[in-house]
């Protein structure tokens, strides 16, 4: 899993940067924010290193696109990225109605829900 997206399909969920970064930092307590900069800014707010920097290769880069529609996941290690992935679900008013998706995961986008597990996000792989 080089690189997958978590995005809102329908609804008005957006990621909130705060809760965000609350609920890595809660799993993965050393986990950085590095800010986007000069005319990235316009696509990205920046992205969250996880668990840090020096834990290449085993990390998971986690993009935070600009208006917190969506987040890029890209990792070489698959069950980290699940792991990362079902955190993600358990932010406050993550929706459980199937709006948000998982690309690039699957051969098909695969709904997601509030407090999945990383167990749950691997069976998604089919």
């Amino acid at each position: 899993m080089p690189e997958s997206v978590i995005g809102v399909q329908d609804g008005a969920f957006t990621f909130d940067l705060d809760d965000l970064a609350a609920a890595l930092r809660d799993r993965w307590p050393d986990t950085p924010f590095v800010p986007a900069v000069g005319r990235l800014t316009e696509v990205s707010t920046g992205s969250f290193q996880v668990p840090d920097a020096a834990a290449y290769p085993r990390m998971v880069v986690v993009g935070v696109y600009a208006g917190g529609r969506s987040l890029d996941v890209e990792s070489p290690d698959v069950e980290l990225a699940a792991d990362v992935v079902a955190t993600v679900t358990h932010v406050p008013r993550f929706p459980s109605d199937g709006s948000v998706v998982l690309a690039e995961w699957s051969p098909e986008l695969a709904p997601l829900r509030a407090g999945m597990t990383a167990g749950e996000v691997l069976a998604l792989l089919g």
